[in-house]
């Protein structure tokens, strides 16, 4: 390349073993007392369950999810693969009945 020349570039890179989900079932939500809260909504009998979850590599249609905490100050548990996520919460909070997931 010569000077004011430049580059555009795609990587691709390909992970096995990890747990996705949907980037619209994951929430990001700012506080200024707690900071950010990154959480997604599981379904634990027909109800939905606002959960945190910890997340790791991130892109526009997919969040790696490393593990949720199924109580405040608990330790992180792993994700096992056979939870039921709601794959759009934009409209949803803790408690009613929820719509069906994807697995």
């Amino acid at each position: 390349l010569r000077p004011g020349m430049y580059v555009y570039a795609t990587l691709t890179a390909e992970r096995t073993g990890v747990l996705t989900l949907p980037a619209s079932s994951v929430v990001t939500k700012s506080d200024q007392t707690q900071g950010d809260q990154i959480f997604c909504y599981l379904l634990e009998d027909d109800k939905a369950v606002k959960t945190p979850v910890k997340i790791g590599v991130r892109d526009s249609q997919r969040v790696e999810v490393l593990g949720k905490q199924t109580l405040q100050g608990a330790p992180w548990d792993a994700f096992t693969g056979d939870e039921k996520v709601v794959t759009d919460p934009s409209k949803l909070t803790e408690g009613p009945a929820a719509p069906p997931a994807a697995k």
